[in-house]
């Protein structure tokens, strides 16, 4: 798996930069993706947003995870593009190449495993990644983080609906 590809994938959090980003003015952009492993994976999503915006960028956030509107062709293609675009540069060192080969090893996938990957990037439907992302993306099991000063946050997300448990890691 070709490092860059595997933590950021740019294309899936199109939706999510266009509405913090470019409409709403809340991030300088957020990013996110899945991350597989071998009997897990784990699917993040992050950014930066002010404090007096934090609740609204989360349940916006929240809300877009639920993908009431299929991924269309252009996002799908968008995706593709990125996603085999970004794996050369993911590989421009023996470190790089090293690692990727260690990661395969561990999940226990041969060396052309990144060869049949690609190609079958290249035959995936709207549909299959709409009920792909449903299926394994469900916004009310996840774990939300939220950094920042707990006194403005909590009110804020209290205000929204989304319940908050406070954990100081500053001990």
């Amino acid at each position: 798996m070709a490092r860059a590809a595997a933590r950021r994938v740019g294309a899936f959090a199109s939706r999510l930069n266009l509405e913090l980003r470019e409409r709403l003015g809340y991030s300088y952009g957020i990013g996110g993706g899945f991350s597989p492993g071998v009997g897990e994976s784990q699917f993040t999503v992050g950014g930066s947003v002010r404090t007096e915006v934090a609740a609204d960028a989360v349940a916006r956030l929240l809300d877009g995870l639920e993908l009431r509107d299929p991924f269309t062709a252009a996002e799908i293609d968008d995706a593709r593009r990125y996603l085999v675009g970004v794996a050369p540069l993911a590989n421009e060192t023996s470190a790089d190449i090293v690692g990727q080969a260690s990661a395969l090893a561990a999940a226990g996938l041969d060396a052309g495993y990144m060869n049949r990957h690609f190609a079958d990037l290249g035959v995936v439907t709207p549909a299959q990644a709409t009920e792909a992302f449903r299926d394994e993306v469900r916004p009310d099991t996840l774990t939300v983080a939220v950094a920042g000063a707990a006194e403005q946050l909590l009110p804020a997300l209290a205000a929204r609906g989304l319940a908050a448990e406070v954990v100081d890691l500053r001990d």
